[in-house]
């Protein structure tokens, strides 16, 4: 991991498709704070101009802070200090200027390493100049392309809101190793999914499964575990039929019981979710 690195996003509402944009940056800020230890500065391209505006730039500066905090808690329970530039030219330094700082030693993106060449060899430039390293270069353009699935159906889409999306039995799994954010947002999610007479089953990870998991020795047990999700189900939807069950395989009963309708995931276990319907 480097100490510090510089992280370039498109924000979604300059993208053709805004979903997929927001889908693919939570996917570059989670791999991004995965390769830094103790600095993360975002920067936004393709904001030149006056006719970009300030207000949805602050409305997204707001979602990348919160996403960042998720991933840093989730990831490693620590802070880490996070920095979001707003492209506002009458004060804002540029990506270059922040790229000269001695505390970050990667730039990162999703562009290919070809298009970020340009960007790197003048910020290299001027760290030359000033007798700094050079930076290195991360380039996310594969994770890019795979961060949004055009087979799942997204549940941040608006039109998911209609009363037809709703589901008789209805899964969800994880560890849960401690009640974030992240955790509370998909069980929320799966719940919503739900009719007023059916079922949500969540599965939980067994201890067995968790050995080789960091800090493995801090997850409470799969019970303990089990109970907080009960918990706080039962706080937001307390009329809602649930089962919570410790699971010790990594697919859970969705993979051979005929009932289930839908599986709610989030975007980083898409694969496993697919998995389960394979096996279907």
């Amino acid at each position: 991991k480097k100490d510090g690195g510089i992280l370039e996003l498109l924000p979604p509402f300059m993208d053709s498709n805004p979903l997929k944009r927001s889908i693919i940056n939570d996917a570059l800020i989670n791999a991004a704070v995965e390769n830094v230890e103790k600095l993360l500065i975002v920067t936004f391209r393709g904001c030149g101009g006056t006719d970009i505006s300030v207000g949805k730039l602050r409305a997204y500066m707001g979602e990348v802070y919160s996403s960042s905090w998720e991933c840093s808690m989730t990831q490693r329970s620590r802070f880490l200090d996070v920095r979001v530039v707003l492209p506002i030219e009458r004060f804002a330094k540029s990506v270059e200027e922040f790229g000269t700082d001695p505390s970050v030693s990667v730039l990162m993106t999703d562009c290919e390493a070809k298009d970020a060449s340009g960007l790197l060899k003048t910020i290299n430039k001027r760290r030359s100049s000033k007798n700094v390293k050079d930076l290195s270069l991360l380039s996310f353009y594969s994770l890019s392309s795979l961060a949004f699935d055009e087979s799942c159906f997204y549940l941040e889409n608006e039109s998911a809101g209609n009363e037809s999306f709703v589901f008789s039995s209805v899964a969800c799994g994880g560890t849960f190793d401690v009640m974030h954010s992240g955790h509370k947002k998909l069980l929320t999610c799966a719940a919503s999914c739900c009719q007023a007479d059916g079922i949500l089953t969540v599965g939980v990870t067994a201890d067995e499964m968790l050995r080789h998991k960091n800090y493995s020795d801090e997850i409470g047990s799969s019970q303990q575990r089990a109970e907080s999700v009960k918990s706080f189900l039962t706080f937001i939807f307390p009329s809602l039929k649930t089962r919570v069950l410790v699971i010790s395989d990594p697919f859970g009963p969705p993979a051979y019981e005929p009932a289930y309708d839908a599986i709610i995931c989030s975007n980083e276990t898409i694969a496993g979710a697919k998995a389960i319907n394979d096996k279907r």
